[in-house]
């Protein structure tokens, strides 16, 4: 029995050491991966006070003119892929819209087609309809009047 609570001790002892490597790595990683992160600025920091210490760049007045013109060319390219990203963008919206009214249009003659029978009274309730809202129509005057 002793040997047993002993192999349970020294089991839990184990787990405990490898527990605490295991916490021990990781403290390490965070360790290695903050003296990365302090090093990278570090060489940020540098290169922008290389930067800044640089003197200005003089440019010949051919260098000037051949940014200038990369640069037009540049926003003439950029201008005339939004046109016509615009455009495709428009047609397809367009092609969409005429999609939708075909289908409207197949649902309405299939309707039509399923139920002729119910197109008249639809009819005669519409024109009730339209004679009730033309004495409505009346009416709104005369209490706007008054």
């Amino acid at each position: 029995a002793e040997d047993e609570l002993l192999k349970a001790q020294s089991a839990e002892q184990d787990k405990q050491w490898q527990a605490l490597l295991e916490i021990s790595a990781e403290d390490e990683a965070k360790k290695e991966a903050l003296r990365k992160q302090k090093q990278a600025a570090a060489q940020k920091a540098k290169f922008v006070e290389t930067q800044i210490a640089r003197p200005p760049v003089e440019l010949s007045p051919q260098e000037v003119m051949m940014r200038r013109r990369v640069a037009e060319i540049t926003r003439r390219s950029d201008e005339r892929q939004a046109r016509e990203q615009a455009e495709l963008e428009q047609a397809a919206l367009q092609r969409q819209a005429k999609e939708q009214a075909a289908k409207q249009r197949q649902a309405r003659e299939l309707a039509e087609q399923e139920e002729p029978e119910q197109e008249e009274p639809d009819s005669e309730q519409e024109e009730r309809d339209s004679s009730d809202c033309d004495s409505t129509s009346t009416e709104v005057p005369e209490i706007s009047e008054s």
